[in-house]
């Protein structure tokens, strides 16, 4: 709430400063040493359209250009405000104060745009060259395009909208401030981008290059995307989807602070995972390395899973589900502390368990090491029943009998 507050103060007095701004142009008291701090104010707005006093003071801007020209050391007719499809000598522009919007457009050239204060929307455009843009301090749309050229480009300081665009070199792309969606996007070269701030949507995506990036500030959805190379990933800070993904490198994640989806996947390495924040679902995943795996805040569901590595967790705070699971890496887990279902599972190794602290069933599971399990169920549970193996249920004092 503190920050709800505090950004609506900071809204507040940015467009209080943007009116000042349209005020001095209007009378003449707008200078060179003003300028500065106008970029700055400019920088700042999220909400553009639905900002009225950023539009406004984008009535009054074409008085000031000479001024902000200057400052740049470029002509007058190198700067613009907004810019669409049918703004003449687009060739020539240097820097834009405003907004790109083109839609449908045949090979879009601002290959001399240097930076860009407000958003690029670029809808169905077969080709756009902005090889010389080192900055976009808003919002990045290339929606059902191909062959986006952003070369040199290393910062976007809003969201970043690539959804079902092909070849997008954005090679130099250090930071992505807001959200990032490729989904269902193709060859996306993302070779330098370090860090995405809000959420990352690669949906279905196909040979993206991330392997540099570090940190998701936001949920991730990496769902049935191929070949995918995080390797340098070290926190997804809310939720993550990696629902059928094969072929997933996520070797120095550390953190995922939400819960955590890995239904059907295939071959994932993320050895590294220390914690999952809420509920796990590993349900159909096979060939998964979560092998430094310790603590999942919520529920945990293995059902049907083969081949899973996660030897170095100690205790399941919440319910958990085994269910057909095969061939699961157990053996450093100490405690459940709550139900655990292992029905019809095969070779598990719980060599290290001491204690279930309510229901267990294993009914009908094969080669299950239990050897050191000492205690079944607290005294309070003594009425609650376990299934061991192929036997049938057994109460409290029977399983004594079986446990010693």
């Amino acid at each position: 709430m503190e920050n709800v507050e505090n950004n609506l103060k900071q809204a507040t007095e940015r467009n209080n400063r943007l009116s000042v701004w349209k005020e001095k142009i209007t009378n003449g008291e707008f200078d060179v040493f003003d300028v500065n701090v106008l970029l700055a104010d400019l920088r700042s707005v999220t909400d553009d359209n639905e900002n009225s006093a950023l539009q406004e003071l984008k009535s009054v801007l074409p008085q000031a250009k000479t001024i902000i020209a200057e400052y740049f050391g470029i002509t007058e007719d190198e700067v613009a405000i907004d810019v669409d499809g049918d703004t003449p000598h687009k060739e020539q522009l240097k820097v834009v104060l405003g907004n790109i919007d083109v839609m449908g457009a045949q090979n879009i050239s601002f290959e001399n745009v240097q930076q860009i204060f407000g958003n690029i929307s670029l809808v169905d455009c077969p080709q756009a060259n902005f090889k010389n843009v080192t900055q976009v301090f808003g919002n990045v749309s290339f929606v059902d395009s191909k062959d986006a050229n952003f070369e040199n480009l290393q910062r976007i300081g809003g969201d970043a909208t690539f959804e079902h665009s092909g070849n997008a070199n954005l090679n130099n792309v250090k930071e992505i401030a807001g959200s990032a969606s490729f989904r269902l996007s193709l060859n996306a070269q993302l070779a330098s981008l370090e860090r995405i701030g809000k959420n990352a949507n690669f949906y279905a995506s196909k040979n993206a290059n991330l392997r540099n990036l570090k940190s998701i500030g936001g949920g991730a959805d990496f769902s049935s995307a191929i070949d995918l190379d995080l390797s340098s990933l070290n926190n997804i800070d809310r939720y993550a989807n990696f629902e059928s993904v094969i072929n997933a490198n996520m070797g120095n994640l550390k953190t995922i602070g939400g819960p955590a989806n890995f239904f059907y996947s295939e071959f994932v390495d993320a050895h590294s995972l220390i914690s999952i924040g809420g509920d796990a679902f590993f349900v159909y995943a096979s060939d998964t390395n979560i092998g430094g795996l310790q603590n999942i805040g919520g529920n945990a569901d293995f059902s049907s899973c083969k081949r899973v590595d996660m030897h170095s967790m100690k205790r399941f705070n919440g319910p958990v589900m085994f269910k057909y699971a095969q061939d699961v890496d157990l053996s450093g887990l100490v405690e459940f502390c709550d139900d655990a279902n292992f029905e019809e599972a095969t070779n598990i190794d719980l060599s290290s368990l001491q204690n279930m602290a309510r229901k267990g069933v294993f009914d009908k599971s094969r080669n299950i090491n239990t050897n050191g399990l000492t205690n079944i169920l607290n005294e309070s549970k003594k009425e609650e029943y376990v299934a061991i193996n192929n036997d049938s249920l057994k109460t409290h004092k029977e399983k004594e009998k079986v446990f010693g």
